[in-house]
């Protein structure tokens, strides 16, 4: 492999690597990630699509593209790479497997929600700021920023949060928008 591509791919593993750190995001649960990290994810997704345009089944570039988009919450599209990564070749370890079904999972958990990941952000900052605390027992707050935002359906957006064991603004706040 020629050296410019092997620089492209450790300045996108580095861009990479940063970005995960700074959408504080964990590899479980994962929520939109914090804005500080988007511009590595950008930076990450650039030269690996440099790599891409000349060698399009580079197991690494196809893996680390699909990490991009896992952590920008694109499960489609991760699922595309990691997929195009096991046709170039990559192992289906223990490890790209349980991968692969989280991602099946991520593909169905945020049209349950009825919530965008940049629309919990928000309702995450709403609780935030009216000082939500473990004595909010009700989801009083929550139903009033889905009613103040017009929220399709927040009926629907209600059953989905109390699946995910949300009960009161608190756990909305700790258990859904933190994570």
């Amino acid at each position: 492999m020629e050296k410019q591509t092997l620089d492209s791919l450790k300045a996108a593993r580095e861009s990479l690597l940063l970005g995960m750190r700074l959408s504080k995001q964990g590899s479980y649960a994962r929520r939109a990630p914090n804005p500080d990290s988007l511009s590595f994810f950008a930076n990450a997704r650039e030269r690996l699509e440099e790599v891409l345009a000349e060698l399009p089944d580079q197991r690494e570039a196809l893996m680390m593209m699909s990490q991009v988009a896992e952590c920008l919450l694109d499960y489609n599209t991760a699922l595309s790479y990691l997929m195009r990564a096991f046709d170039a070749g990559e192992p289906k370890s223990k490890k790209s497997l349980k991968r692969l079904a989280r991602l099946c999972e991520g593909i169905h958990e945020w049209p349950d929600l009825g919530l965008t990941p940049e629309m919990l952000r928000e309702l995450g900052h709403h609780l935030d700021a009216a000082g939500v605390t473990t004595d909010h027992t009700t989801l009083r707050l929550t139903r009033g920023w889905l009613m103040a935002n017009h929220v399709e359906n927040p009926e629907s957006v209600i059953a989905a949060l109390e699946r995910r064991g949300a009960f009161s603004d608190f756990q909305v706040l700790a258990n859904v928008c933190h994570g």
